[in-house]
């Protein structure tokens, strides 16, 4: 039932009366603790670059172990996709990280289709009748922005992407252990990992394993990689979803399609066979999951679906400018929208599973906009640069990231679980490394980095070899801190790639050091 217009003077003041509101005092003095240790924290990681790459990998991993956060102001209570002013430990380290990394004037990538979004966000505070809660979607939001703000200025060392994807590929190995326990385990009959619903779990690790994927069809793949996107596959069966099963064989598909454009050899020709014989065999194990869903069950979930969508093209068409971010199941329930689309009222505190629905209905039509602006905006870039890298590997690795986003963006069209907070920090470090990457390949950085390391002292006569190859080549011993090694005679030295930091000639040597970025 409609309750009339609301003022603006009284509907603020909730939000007014709110932003002092009262919290549990653990809460804030856990929070002014940490608050307080970020600082030193940052100063410890910054004279400490290995072990930031740790930390920077468990940034990676933690969207999928567990929140672990604090709502200094809950919602509870009150439906929606946002539940309170929350931080979590994720925020707290992307601070420590930022204030380990040097002062760069680099500016940030995207930064229109970032701002046009928050600018959309923030103005739709004023069509809301609860503001406080459409405040805690722009605090969500800004969290999100802080993490792709850390990751782009760190980015610059080309270890960090790496290391965040080794997190990401830690997190989805660990989902599909708990996957398997949970369906052969606990008899559970469709597997959610660590997440509320089996669909969170299914689009994110179609969102993250692509980049792993693409790395194994292009032959640079390690066995943490190889892993990985084995272990994807009984994560894409147990969770029983139409969506997350098509949109994973379709996204290997297109993957292979481009990849094989990208290079052709024997090899992919060989994994093209290996994958339809594959193919032959879990195809029908999928049918029989999908078919373990009633038809009866499928049916109303598709009737639910019609319904909410309903819903939402109702509150686009009375509220042009939206109803205020994070008020789609408000609305529903106290304005009687739910009734009037014939949405059962056992289901009114749920949420479109469309995000673009989703955000047209709270943010009107310029938040739709704003938000396939944001989508597009990295996905061009992918696509671009990963075409533009040749053989580098990095070209491998942003396929695999271009195709992950592009699946996340088709499967958002029946799912709204970008708004949940875990798939929203992986998909901003996704779009953080592509930001990074393609930063990279336009200012031409090699994929190959010199990371320093420390040497050990030749053998006599090793040392005796390296002084009669400098000679032979006219390089003085002392050149290059004494190893002046001319090209025609590194295959004659077979010295271990620990002894040299690539510098000078002695950078074409294959050292494990300078390594080719990938897995």
């Amino acid at each position: 039932m409609d309750d009339g217009p609301v003022s603006t003077s009284v509907k603020w003041i909730p939000f007014i009366a709110a932003v002092g509101g009262v919290s549990t005092p653990v809460k804030w003095t856990v929070f002014i603790a940490a608050v307080a240790l970020a600082y030193p924290t940052g100063l410890w990681l910054r004279g400490r670059p290995l072990f930031r790459m740790y930390v920077w990998t468990l940034v990676g991993f933690l969207p999928f172990y567990s929140r672990l956060d604090i709502a200094l102001l809950s919602f509870a209570g009150r439906p929606g996709d946002t539940w309170g002013l929350e931080v979590a430990m994720l925020d707290w380290l992307a601070v420590a990280l930022l204030l380990a990394e040097r002062a760069r004037s680099r500016p940030v990538p995207y930064r229109f289709a970032l701002g046009l979004y928050l600018v959309v966000a923030l103005v739709s505070m004023t069509q809301a009748d609860w503001p406080l809660g459409a405040f805690g979607y722009v605090w969500k939001l800004g969290r999100m922005y802080l993490i792709y703000f850390v990751i782009c200025r760190a980015g610059t060392d080309r270890r960090v992407p790496l290391a965040l994807l080794r997190g990401l590929m830690l997190g989805v190995l660990y989902e599909g252990v708990l996957a398997l326990w949970q369906h052969y385990g606990l008899g559970m009959p469709r597997a959610t990992g660590t997440f509320e619903h089996q669909n969170t779990l299914g689009i994110l690790v179609n969102l993250v394993v692509m980049a792993p994927i693409a790395l194994v069809i292009a032959g640079r793949a390690d066995k943490l990689t190889t892993l990985t996107a084995i272990a994807a596959v009984p994560i894409s069966l147990f969770t029983i979803s139409r969506g997350t099963m098509l949109f994973f064989a379709g996204g290997i598909v297109l993957l292979y399609i481009v990849s094989a454009f990208r290079r052709w050899d024997l090899r992919k020709a060989k994994i093209g066979l290996t994958g339809l014989a594959l193919a032959l065999v879990v195809i029908p194990v999928a049918e029989s999951t999908l078919r373990s869903r009633s038809q009866a069950e499928q049916l109303e979930s598709m009737r639910t679906r019609a319904q909410f969508e309903n819903a939402a093209s109702l509150m686009l068409d009375e509220h042009p400018l939206g109803v205020g971010a994070n008020h789609f199941t408000l609305m529903l329930l106290t304005r009687g929208y739910g009734a009037r689309a014939e949405v059962h009222w056992s289901q009114q505190a749920a949420i479109v599973h469309n995000v673009y629905l989703l955000t047209a209905a709270e943010m009107g039509y310029l938040g739709v906009i704003a938000l396939i602006i944001l989508f597009l905006t990295p996905l061009q870039s992918a696509i671009r640069y990963s075409f533009r890298a040749g053989r580098d590997r990095r070209g491998d690795l942003l396929l695999g990231l271009r195709v992950g986003l592009a699946t996340f963006y088709a499967h958002s069209s029946f799912e709204w679980t970008w708004r949940l907070t875990e798939d929203a920090y992986v998909y901003w470090i996704v779009v953080a490394m592509v930001a990074s990457l393609a930063r990279d390949l336009r200012e031409g950085v090699p994929g190959r980095v010199a990371i320093p390391t420390r040497q050990r002292a030749p053998r006599p006569l090793e040392a005796s070899a390296v002084r009669s190859a400098g000679e032979s080549s006219g390089t003085p011993p002392s050149a290059n801190g004494g190893r002046g090694i001319h090209r025609s005679h590194q295959s004659l030295l077979r010295l271990p790639s620990r002894w040299f930091i690539p510098v000078g000639p002695v950078g074409d040597l294959p050292t494990r050091e300078a390594t080719s970025f990938g897995l």
